[in-house]
């Protein structure tokens, strides 16, 4: 897969914007460079590195209207770390240990730190403090829409606030317990010993590493990734590579089918965003990653552009559960996915299991409202993005 001229032009614009140096000589579509700048999550980064030079004043217009996006989203992430980070230290006065990940910890390794947009603040707690941490942040006005019967066994929990930017993400285990593909990945983190890290209780630099590859990788395999991910786990791997073992980091990533992701994410990094650091043996860096990247700058942040692709997800994910199980995949077994698949979007199939081709149903013709109100969605064009993205997995090797 070739990138296209404004998929490598943004490339180039993000580089310069992340590590520096010259930016584009030849004529670049800045209206394109912009809406790829806003599906990454990474306007406000570019902005910056572009808004004083020639192109702005020729095309002064699309700057200013620009401007004003960039404005509001970072004046909106400086008041939500703000209050995060004073909901974090309330709920470290009331003995809690919640375990920062992501966020404030890899917003802080940027140049302008309140330029990296973030959706949320994800907390990790031992299952011991779940539910005194949720009674908390309940006691802190925040709200869920979580049943209080589901509480005991969620693996996360999403708060709101009114009238607050804030969003938070609580979780007793890292990765969805309940799906297949994903579930492996949580052992890695059953024993994490904490330690301070800029004011927060976090990771220690290795685990963190591990967390944020294969965090990516958990989205890779569903819908897609974005390029701020790479550019999280390249900064992090930079600012830490002498805390890292790099021979363990390696094992453990070959132990679950992400070695060679991760060395393309580590390439991605290095070469195409210009994140210096050394890539010891036995890493691997003559892949091919142009056609990961032309995936991620399709996809948007996490898969999100179109509903093709979410809903692509389900076939992608099936494949590689397949493939752990030394099985063949089924495009039928996406569509009619087992209860435990179904019981977090349909809670009512954990009191009443035969109930589930009712919740097939309504999966179907929830499906079916999705595609009349997107005019870029399909069935066909779901299993045909799906086809190629397992391709794409067998490529880095994630799928046998």
């Amino acid at each position: 897969m070739t990138l296209t001229k404004a998929e490598t032009q943004f490339l180039h614009i993000t580089k310069t914007a992340i590590s520096g140096g010259d930016l584009p000589t030849e004529k670049v579509d800045w209206s394109a460079i912009f809406t790829l700048a806003n599906q990454q999550k990474l306007l406000p980064i570019i902005f910056e590195a572009v808004r004083q030079t020639d192109a702005a004043g020729e095309n002064a217009a699309l700057f200013a209207a620009v401007k004003k996006q960039v404005i509001s989203q970072v004046l909106n992430q400086v008041v939500r770390s703000a209050e995060f980070a004073d909901l974090y230290k309330r709920l470290r006065v009331a003995g809690l240990h919640p375990v920062l990940v992501k966020g404030a910890l890899c917003s802080r390794l940027y140049l302008l730190k309140d330029h990296r947009i973030s959706a949320d603040d994800d907390i990790y707690v031992q299952d011991s403090e779940f539910l005194d941490c949720h009674e908390q942040l309940l006691a802190e006005e925040l709200t869920t829409d979580t049943p209080a019967d589901e509480l005991p066994t969620a693996d996360e929990v999403s708060y709101l606030k009114e009238g607050s930017p804030l969003y938070i993400e609580l979780h007793r285990h890292l990765f969805d317990s309940s799906e297949d593909a994903h579930d492996e990945l949580n052992h890695f983190f059953a024993d994490i010993q904490p330690i301070e890290m800029a004011g927060f209780l976090a990771m220690p630099p290795h685990e963190h590493l591990l967390y944020l590859i294969l965090h990516a990788y958990k989205h890779f395999v569903s819908c897609g990734i974005g390029l701020r991910q790479f550019c999280d786990i390249g900064l992090w791997a930079q600012a830490y590579h002498e805390q890292i073992d790099w021979q363990r980091l390696y094992d453990q990533c070959a132990s679950v089918h992400a070695a060679t992701f991760a060395a393309a994410a580590f390439k991605i990094a290095r070469g195409y965003l210009g994140i210096e650091f050394d890539l010891p043996t036995p890493w691997e860096a003559s892949i091919d990653v142009e056609p990961m990247l032309h995936d991620t700058l399709c996809g948007g942040v996490y898969g999100s552009n179109d509903y093709t692709r979410l809903h692509s997800s389900t076939v992608t994910l099936n494949a590689v559960k397949a493939s752990r199980a030394g099985e063949k995949s089924s495009v039928l077994s996406s569509i009619f996915p087992k209860k435990e698949y179904l019981e977090r979007r349909y809670p009512y199939l954990k009191k009443h299991p035969y109930l589930l081709p009712v919740a097939w149903i309504q999966r179907i013709v929830h499906y079916a409202g999705e595609k009349r109100t997107s005019m870029d969605n399909s069935a066909g064009g779901s299993i045909k993005l799906a086809k190629e993205r397992i391709e794409l997995m067998k490529m880095y090797d994630i799928i046998d």
